[in-house]
């Protein structure tokens, strides 16, 4: 006898995760018409036309917050990942001279929960716009 297989059978919830996408679509706009679609797509697209700039260099950062997401969700203070996280990431990046376009960023867990992803995710939003990327 042959088993089904199903995402739910694996602990994933394609309901909740869809509902934390429609959540998280709300932190991620941008008014940059650079970017050319939003949440949802299987990559990102930014458009490469970069007027201004003779012989334009992509500077490529990922981070992640190590043993702080730890502590940090010990505490209650998620938020404060996504400060340390990107301002390494912006940091980084300005310390090679380039200008910070925008941040490439995966939320991993074991199990989704609605309410911590989005919390991450504005966070990060926040913390990126106010940081001038986009």
């Amino acid at each position: 006898m042959k088993r089904k297989l199903s995402y739910k059978k694996a602990g994933v919830d394609i309901a909740v995760a869809d509902a934390t996408k429609r959540a998280m679509a709300r932190s991620l706009e941008t008014a940059d018409p650079r970017v050319l679609n939003r949440i949802g797509a299987f990559a990102s697209l930014f458009d490469g036309a970069f007027p201004g700039y003779k012989h334009p260099v992509l500077v490529l950062k990922t981070e992640e917050p190590g043993t702080k997401a730890k502590l940090a969700f010990q505490h209650g203070r998620v938020s404060t990942i996504c400060y340390d996280t990107i301002n390494h990431l912006i940091n980084d990046v300005i310390v090679m001279g380039a200008e910070p376009l925008s941040v490439q960023d995966a939320v991993v867990c074991g199990k989704l929960e609605k309410d911590v992803a989005r919390r991450i995710v504005a966070s990060t939003a926040r913390r990126v716009e106010s940081r001038g990327a986009r």
